[in-house]
């Protein structure tokens, strides 16, 4: 088997160092078994070449990866069933990773676990935020409402917040809790002003 050389930014593989890869112009490094295997693939050998097969059954990255892809879908589900996170775009990623690492492509896989991870984290985040601001809003709602003040744009702001939370578009979602209890805090202003007012036209 002849030594295989690849570009580390590309992926591309050659079987004579040329020095640097024409496209990237990066240098070449040392092709180990990931590229032997990927390139025994390319070449036809599948699954039935036994170093092929061996490689992506045994090779320690592999597992690791795979591993990580399991351990990110129980986080996945977990939050799923706990709270409304929609993460289907996310499973499906993982997916694709999983196809990728059969295709030896095994950096490519682990940047996209990596972003699925961040994503994750992320629409989490953003969920428990937004239940945060919801309540926050409800509350500034009913004491301004209490007070005597008009809360019913403020109740827009809210229903709206509400739509887009059933859209799981948490972003806006938390725009909207934010601006509805920022009308209710100056609803709340108003009667403030307005109490203070009428105490003193009652002096």
């Amino acid at each position: 088997m002849p030594q295989l050389y690849v570009c580390p930014q590309c992926g591309r593989i050659f079987d004579d160092n040329i020095g640097e890869c024409p496209k990237c112009h990066v240098r070449l490094e040392v092709g180990g078994p990931e590229v032997i295997a990927r390139w025994l693939k390319m070449l036809g050998a599948g699954e039935e070449d036994e170093f092929v097969r061996k490689f992506f059954e045994e090779s320690p990255v592999v597992r690791e990866m795979k591993e990580k892809i399991e351990n990110l879908r129980k986080v996945i589900e977990k939050i799923e069933s706990v709270d409304r996170v929609n993460l289907s775009d996310i499973k499906e990623s993982l997916n694709n990773a999983l196809k990728m690492l059969s295709n030896g492509e095994t950096e490519r896989a682990y940047e996209t676990v990596a972003k699925c991870a961040d994503v994750v984290k992320e629409k989490s985040v953003q969920f428990k935020v937004l239940q945060d601001a919801l309540k926050v809003a409800e509350r500034k709602i009913s004491e301004a409402y209490e007070m005597g003040g008009d809360v019913s744009e403020a109740r827009k702001m809210v229903e709206l917040s509400r739509k887009f939370m059933e859209m799981f578009d948490y972003e806006k979602a938390i725009n909207y809790a934010i601006k509805g209890s920022l009308m209710a805090e100056r609803e709340m202003a108003k009667c403030v002003s307005w109490h203070v007012e009428i105490q003193d036209w009652l002096k």
